[in-house]
């Protein structure tokens, strides 16, 4: 979690982030979106995790936001 909270002074207010793990049993995205409300950003959880994303052949943005 320590991630989460040295990177949240960058992320500005109106962008909404998803939080997400490399399983659907992870559990450190729930933590992730409670730390990140509770600091005034939008958040949410994949409900999936990015495996089962990328093998449903969701699209995946993976470029920074600037």
């Amino acid at each position: 979690m320590p991630a989460a909270t040295s990177g949240q002074a960058e992320l500005p207010p109106s962008s909404e982030v998803v939080a997400y793990c490399r399983s659907e049993y992870c559990v450190l995205p729930h933590d992730a979106v409670r730390l990140l409300n509770a600091l005034g950003h939008r958040a949410v959880r994949l409900t999936d995790g990015m495996l089962e994303g990328r093998l449903s052949e969701l699209p995946v943005d993976t470029e920074a936001a600037a």
